[in-house]
């Protein structure tokens, strides 16, 4: 009897193990699939105590990070509320860094702004509410949306939903304008600017749909194609020539030990949102969708706030 008692535990608890391995926490899912796959990825550094930076906003609204770039050798981000109908310039003069209106934009509708870029003085912005890419002429608040030929390619984007784009990057050399559609399954798509033509190049380099697996933001740069894949806590850089991808993890950061910077009401979800490239620096946005910063987040050294951050790291050399 004590024997079928004890094999009849065993056989309840590897089956509830198995479950929580499998279900819910796409980070959780990640940090198996490496253990199991004896995998290991390099690891992003921050630069030091104020690698952490906490977003004040200047007129007090909520603002929820979405995508970052540089203008005109300035900061310039975008969120992703209905309020938020601005490029908004980061003034980074103190510790805190401080939101700040700037470029009006006039949408004819509905906008939730997921990315921007900028090439040659021209702004581009990615649109999840109607899955659209803009161009934004600075001297004008009004957008241009880019004709794209999605139907070359048999797309339908009408029931993406909020697993639509989330990120874009631009080859400006090149003229050419990379989309990310979020997950369920990801996918990035190839845009020649100029003829809308519209291709995807990297179907194998994502492969199938796995959990956990997405594409929140992306940077072009000297040929490669850097995307951020929030659900799993790293940024991997692929040569869109050779599709060679190589890989680097901020997972301790955002997800230590199951702990969350914020108090997330939807802890399954990644939060990292904007990815910036300097040349000694990588910087990851993380939208909190205004909930609290958690214990965790608060022995970081960040104020007891709902303030978004954005996260400052070395970057590795080559990388």
């Amino acid at each position: 009897m004590e024997k079928i008692f004890f094999y009849t535990c065993l056989l309840v608890f590897s089956h509830f193990f198995t479950n929580a391995q499998t279900s819910k926490w796409p980070y959780t899912d990640y940090v198996y699939a490496e253990k199991i796959n004896k995998k290991s990825i390099s690891k992003l550094k921050l630069i030091g105590k104020n690698g952490i930076k906490q977003l004040e906003s200047s007129d007090n609204e909520r603002f929820d990070l979405s995508g970052i770039t540089v203008y005109k050798d300035k900061i310039y981000v975008v969120a992703d509320k209905k309020w938020n109908n601005m490029l908004y310039k980061l003034d980074t003069t103190f510790n805190s860094f401080t939101i700040k209106p700037d470029i009006t934009i006039c949408p004819d509708d509905k906008i939730d702004f997921e990315g921007v870029d900028v090439c040659a003085e021209q702004i581009y912005l990615i649109d999840e509410w109607y899955d659209n890419a803009h161009k934004l002429n600075p001297d004008s608040c009004n957008l241009q949306k880019i004709d794209i030929k999605w139907a070359n390619l048999g797309i339908d984007r009408s029931g993406w939903g909020n697993r639509g784009f989330e990120g874009m990057a631009v080859d400006c050399p090149g003229n050419i304008l990379y989309l990310a559609k979020e997950r369920e399954p990801r996918r990035i798509f190839k845009v020649d600017i100029k003829t809308g033509n519209v291709s995807e190049p990297f179907i194998n380099v994502l492969g199938p749909h796995r959990a956990g697996y997405d594409i929140s933001d992306m940077k072009f740069e000297n040929g490669y194609l850097y995307i951020l894949e929030r659900g799993i806590g790293r940024i991997s850089r692929i040569n869109t020539n050779t599709k060679e991808t190589i890989s680097y993890s901020f997972q301790d950061i955002v997800f230590k030990k199951g702990q969350r910077i914020f108090s997330n009401r939807n802890p399954e979800y990644g939060m990292a949102e904007a990815l910036l490239l300097t040349k000694d620096q990588v910087w990851v946005g993380v939208d909190n969708n205004g909930d609290p910063v958690s214990e965790y987040g608060k022995s970081l050294g960040l104020k007891a706030n709902s303030n978004t951050i954005i996260l400052i790291f070395d970057r590795p050399e080559g990388f």
